[in-house]
């Protein structure tokens, strides 16, 4: 789990968001009530309440602390009388059976009005020309308390959870499900295998744009000498003879495959070459704050060195040769995760297209890819699902197209991986 604290201080500006809990506003409240947490407790707690891990604890959230299964509070709700309620403004839910539950759920601003129950007979005893008051009474035309109207609560949100309007969490808490349901058109297992090859890719990103970063708080790095490791002939561009030269010169020995991998991920116009501009972006790190550090560097002239890797210390050109050695193998995890996936039997590309577009936007969002891992159990910071967005995302930058989707995912070489 993310650390809570981190991603609230980032809205220190609006610490008091309305019907909502934060971080700040915890430690506000206990500050003045002469009870103040400590860090750890604070952490603690939210861990405990927030259930969506969303950084905010919502009504719901809060509630289901105090409607545990505790005897003496349900005691004393059962034999609370009820307050005078206002009538509940139109919030636009998409069903009556939604409707049936929220009367008997009272929202943190203002109380719902209870359950109005009648009976048929109730209602034509009323309009009878003949009718009584105590047959009005005996017929039930009256407002139920909450106590009498419990049961039909659980009756309508039991209906309302076998069709799929609300689902159950731990214990016997209910969470309303406001999303519509979701129908993946893959077998739960080819799904499975989806959200485990992102996971795969996401990690191996993540383990890259350390490198990166690592590179950019190197005084002696730069991107000019590190593209002349390559470019011997100063010409601006190079081409897969030069990287496989190059990284022979480091120590790496490769393959004729996997040098055309990462050729293939680096020539973003595929003419065969890598120009300076292209080496830059792969090197770049995703963070503003590293890749302002990186492009500040001054490079040192290639002419006065007899060995282009001169200009780096021993210790920035071991971790020169880790970030490059990585690049190599990020490739080829990527095109072994490719041949797995479209290798299985009931796996298809356009299914798993479909799984992620699950609102028929026609492009993906870094957020549905993170919807999918959560619902799976997987949780990465924004900036790890961001980047793996940008290796998908070529025309539109954070949308991914069905053609970003399908290239990116098609095996890109004859060699078994």
């Amino acid at each position: 789990m993310p650390k809570i604290k981190d991603s609230l201080l980032l809205k220190s500006k609006t610490p008091f968001l309305k019907n909502l809990l934060t971080f700040i506003s915890i430690a506000s409240f206990m500050q003045k009530a002469e009870l103040p947490f400590n860090e750890t407790q604070l952490e603690a707690f939210m861990s405990r309440v927030d259930k969506n891990c969303d950084g905010m604890i919502k009504y719901s959230e809060f509630l289901e602390v105090f409607n545990s299964n505790d005897v003496i509070y349900q005691e004393q709700r059962q034999h609370s009388s009820p307050q005078k309620h206002s009538s509940p403004a139109k919030s636009g839910r998409k069903s009556e059976k939604i409707d049936q539950i929220y009367n008997t759920y009272a929202s943190p601003t203002k109380q719902r009005s209870p359950v109005k129950v009648q009976s048929p007979a109730a209602v034509d005893s009323f309009l009878s020309p003949t009718s009584t008051k105590a047959s009005v009474a005996n017929n039930s035309f009256i407002y139920k308390t909450p106590v009498k109207s419990t049961q039909r609560f659980f009756d309508n949100i039991d209906s309302a959870y076998s069709e799929g309007q609300v689902s159950r969490t731990q214990g016997s808490y209910y969470q309303v499900n406001m999303s519509p349901k979701r129908q993946t058109p893959l077998k739960p297992k080819e799904e499975q295998e989806l959200v485990k090859a992102l996971k795969e890719m996401i990690e191996h990103i993540r383990c890259l744009e350390a490198l990166k970063n690592n590179l950019a708080i190197k005084k002696d790095f730069n991107t000019y000498n590190a593209f002349a490791v390559f470019d011997l002939e100063k010409q601006g561009v190079i081409n897969a003879r030069q990287i496989e030269q190059g990284l022979h010169s480091l120590g790496l020995h490769t393959s004729k495959s996997e040098i055309a991998l990462l050729m293939k991920r680096i020539d973003t116009d595929l003419d065969g070459l890598i120009k300076f501009g292209d080496f830059i972006h792969i090197v770049t790190p995703k963070s503003s704050e590293f890749a302002k550090l990186l492009s500040s560097k001054e490079p040192y002239y290639i002419s006065d060195l007899e060995n282009v890797l001169d200009a780096f210390t021993e210790e920035t050109r071991e971790e020169y040769k880790t970030f490059l050695k990585t690049l190599v193998e990020e490739e080829a995890l990527f095109e072994s995760i490719r041949q797995r996936l479209l290798n299985r039997k009931f796996f298809n590309l356009h299914d798993a297209y479909k799984v992620l577009d699950r609102y028929d936007n026609g492009f993906i969002t870094a957020d549905q890819f993170r919807e999918l891992l959560e619902e799976n159990g997987i949780f990465f910071a924004q900036r790890d699902v961001n980047t793996l967005v940008e290796r998908y995302a070529k025309a539109s930058k954070g949308k991914i197209s069905y053609y970003d989707f399908i290239r990116e995912l098609t095996p890109k070489s004859v060699d078994k991986y």
